[in-house]
């Protein structure tokens, strides 16, 4: 069980301005808080590595075209607001 001292020692260090109602709540919070990851530490060093990783696998596809060439090259070209031949134009950036 951590102390009022020691909550208001950890306040100053975390420049903190706390007074006696807030370190009284602040006390029980920090409890509940050790108390969780006390069970948390303890569950995790229970185990005894019997239960098997999953093997880490890529699922990869082969890479091939989907669509055939220029499927749908007029319905892009119909969007945009500008276009030379089967290109879109932009302003040129420099």
């Amino acid at each position: 069980m951590i102390s009022k001292d020691e909550v208001k020692k950890i306040a100053e260090l975390a420049l903190l301005a706390v007074d006696e109602k807030e370190l009284d709540a602040l006390t029980k919070e920090m409890d509940s808080i050790l108390e969780y990851v006390s069970e948390v530490n303890e569950i995790t060093s229970e185990s005894d590595g019997s239960h098997e990783e999953p093997a880490l696998i890529n699922v990869m596809r082969e890479d091939v075209a989907t669509n055939e060439p220029g499927q749908y090259t007029k319905k892009i070209l119909g969007e945009a607001p500008s276009t030379d031949g089967d290109y879109l134009t932009v302003k040129k950036i420099l």
